[in-house]
């Protein structure tokens, strides 16, 4: 069988959720290349992603073989024409048995067998939370995902909230649809672009609070600035649970780059540490840091802090729990999946339910700790293996029909 995947959106980390589309992407195809000693792979890259990188990714593995799309001077000239004529010939010049958009986006002319992975629906269900440069794409999704969910002989979901959300907007593709979660990389090796921290030793690392204004204590949250990741009203809780002096010392961490309509939150940000010192701010807005930092951020933290309002999956929360963190999230879409009883789950509305959790985990140890490890043995079970292996199941189940 060959095997074609669509790895372009491993290029194009900037618009939140697409980030995680490119680390859905990555992970996927490292781990089906160590899995698969059988099929052949088409990999279809932008030629910006250079033949270095490629090959660092295809690694050593004989049947797979790296295809680089040369139009991108059309991508902004002649965007229709680069998106669905031009990489519908491209693609199916390699006559692969199944291709795999991981975006679930599909060349409106492409014909051949097809298997899509939806990650979300956040802006068909809430479009109120995303900006004016969003809706220029969301018009054009609006004709293309229902034609690319009608293409697919096979649709991936990694939630079963997504499937529901999915099955509500089409109801007739409810047979096409598999819900495979993502996975994580264990605590104890965690990968990441320009490093890997594999020691309980290296996770140690009081020079990093230092950099980051971080005292010994302090929360964190992690994820990109918009509406729905609801971090003005955590903060506003955090604020409400530092009047308490039992509090005073800790600290909020937010790490995310800036996405869209995020001036509230700077709102709150700046009414929180009105009168301290950038270096003694209670809140330290981190922006983007570094793979390798994040996650030792997240090991060292009291607790992980995750009220987001709507998720298709909630990776942050789950690498948290991977790394014994306490975690603390809501209770709507696919986070109670992720999570199940191994972590804190709170109405996101409701801004005193996130202070009430945070002060719990503050002052009772026992439950810190009980919650660390419930989490780390939850996050074992998600894995990027059993992520490929059920894909390559779909594969051959797409390719059959």
């Amino acid at each position: 069988m060959k095997i074609g995947i669509d790895c372009r959106t491993i290029l194009h980390p900037g618009f939140g959720e697409l980030a995680g589309v490119g680390h859905y992407t990555y992970f996927l195809i490292r781990h089906l290349l160590d899995l698969d000693q059988e099929n052949e792979y088409v990999l279809f890259f932008d030629e910006l992603f250079g033949k270095q990188n490629a090959a660092e990714l295809v690694g050593n593995y004989p049947r797979a073989v790296a295809r680089f799309f040369p139009f991108h001077i059309y991508r902004h000239l002649m965007p229709f024409v680069y998106r669905h004529l031009l990489l519908t010939g491209f693609m199916a010049r390699e006559r692969s048995d199944v291709l795999h958009a991981p975006d679930g986006s599909l060349p409106y002319t492409y014909r051949a067998p097809a298997v899509i992975t939806i990650h979300d629906l956040a802006v068909f269900k809430h479009p109120e939370w995303f900006p004016s440069s969003v809706f220029e794409r969301f018009s054009s999704q609006k004709i293309l995902l229902p034609r690319a969910v009608k293409l697919a002989r096979r649709i991936v979901v990694p939630s079963e909230a997504t499937a529901a959300d999915l099955r509500v907007l089409f109801p007739h593709v409810s047979e096409k649809i598999s819900v495979i979660p993502h996975g994580v990389i264990p605590h104890t090796a965690v990968e990441f672009e320009g490093g890997m921290v594999s020691s309980e030793e290296e996770m140690i690392g009081p020079e990093l609070l230092a950099k980051y204004h971080l005292g010994e204590r302090y929360l964190l949250f992690v994820g990109t600035l918009e509406p729905r990741k609801n971090i003005a009203a955590l903060i506003r809780a955090f604020r409400a649970l530092r009047i308490d002096p039992l509090f005073k010392e800790v600290r909020l961490a937010i790490v995310g780059a800036r996405g869209w309509k995020f001036e509230e939150i700077f709102r709150e940000l700046e009414i929180t540490n009105q009168g301290a010192s950038p270096a003694e701010a209670p809140v330290q807005y981190l922006g983007y840091v570094p793979a390798g930092d994040k996650f030792l951020l997240m090991k060292q933290a009291a607790a992980f802090i995750f009220p987001s309002r709507y998720e298709g999956f909630g990776l942050p929360a789950l690498e948290a729990m991977s790394m014994g963190t306490p975690v603390i999230t809501s209770k709507v879409s696919s986070l109670p999946e992720v999570v199940g009883e191994a972590g804190i789950l709170i109405d996101p509305d409701h801004e005193e339910e996130i202070q009430k959790a945070m002060e719990e985990l503050l002052t009772n140890e026992s439950l810190r700790q009980q919650l660390g490890e419930a989490g780390r043995r939850r996050a074992e079970q998600f894995t990027w293996m059993k992520t490929a292996e059920r894909t390559l199941e779909i594969y051959r189940q797409a390719a059959k029909k």
